[in-house]
C-alpha cells in the first residue's frame, strides 16, 4: 500500500482502474477497484473535489512579500496602532431552476438570457469593534468606486470617535485598489497592503461568509415558495 500511496501523491487525479493496472504491472497481482477502494478508505484516503492552488502561490518572492506584510503589521501593532480590514466581495442574485418538464422524447429547452445580470458588490471595513462600514453596489466595481467607499469608510471611523492617525488600513491587491493607498494617506491613516495570495490573513473574509449565508437561505426560501406554494395553489406572475 505504501507504493500505491506514493502513486496517489504523485498524481492525485489517478483512477482506481489506473492504480489496479499499475499494481498488476509492478507486482503481478490482480486487484479489483472495489477492493482497492476499501483498502484506501482504511488508510483515510478519500475522493474529494480538488482545491486548486495557483502555481505562483508559494514562490520565494511571494513568501517573502507575505513575510514583509506580517513583520510590518507586528511593528504597527506594537506601536499601539489599530488594524482595520477593508475588502469587497460580490454575490449574484440570479436564480434559475436546474430542471424543467417537457413531453417524452423532447428536450426541455426554454429560452434564457445571455447574461445573468449584474453582480451585487459589497464593501466593508472590519475592526476589533466589528463591521464598522458596509455598502453595496450593483454592477462592476471600478477604482474610483473603491476610492469613494474607502473615503466614506474612514469618515465613518472618525464619526465613531476613532483617530485615523492611529489606524492602519489593511487591503489586498485587487485591481480596483490601485489608488487606495493614496486615498488612505490623504485621510491621515496608514495603508498596509496584504501580501500576494494571502486571503487567510484578511479577517474580513470571515464576515463575508456570515453575510452571504442568510442571503442564500432567503433566496432558497423564495424559490421554494414559488415552486411549492402553500395549499397547492399555483402562483402566477
Amino acid at each position: 500500500m505504501d507504493q500505491v500511496l506514493e502513486w496517489i501523491s504523485d498524481d492525485p487525479f489517478t483512477t482506481l482502474r489506473n492504480l489496479t493496472d499499475q499494481i498488476h504491472v509492478f507486482y503481478g497481482i490482480d486487484v479489483t477497484p472495489q477492493a482497492l477502494s476499501r483498502r484506501l478508505s482504511g488508510r483515510f484516503i478519500s475522493l474529494k473535489k480538488p482545491h486548486y492552488q495557483p502555481a505562483a502561490m508559494n514562490t520565494p518572492q511571494n513568501k517573502a512579500a507575505r513575510a514583509v506584510f506580517a513583520s510590518s503589521l507586528q511593528e504597527k501593532l506594537a506601536a499601539g496602532m489599530m488594524p482595520f480590514f477593508f475588502d469587497e466581495s460580490n454575490y449574484n442574485l440570479f436564480l434559475r431552476r436546474g430542471q424543467a418538464r417537457s413531453p417524452v422524447g423532447e428536450r426541455a429547452a426554454p429560452p434564457r438570457s445571455v447574461s445573468k445580470g449584474p453582480n451585487l458588490h459589497m464593501a466593508g471595513l472590519l475592526g476589533y469593534q466589528g463591521l464598522l462600514f458596509f455598502r453595496t453596489k450593483r454592477g462592476s466595481l471600478r477604482s474610483e468606486d473603491a476610492d469613494s467607499m474607502m473615503s466614506d469608510a474612514l469618515d465613518a471611523l472618525q464619526a465613531r470617535g476613532l483617530s485615523l492617525a492611529q489606524a492602519v488600513i489593511i487591503f489586498d491587491g485587487a485591481p480596483c485598489h490601485v489608488n487606495l493607498a493614496n486615498t488612505i494617506l490623504n485621510k491621515g491613516a496608514t495603508p498596509l497592503k496584504l501580501g500576494p495570495y494571502s486571503p487567510a490573513l484578511n479577517a474580513i473574509e470571515g464576515a463575508w461568509a456570515i453575510i452571504k449565508e442568510p442571503i442564500k437561505a432567503e433566496l432558497s426560501r423564495r424559490v421554494n415558495e414559488v415552486v411549492n406554494p402553500p395549499n397547492g395553489d399555483i402562483q402566477k406572475s
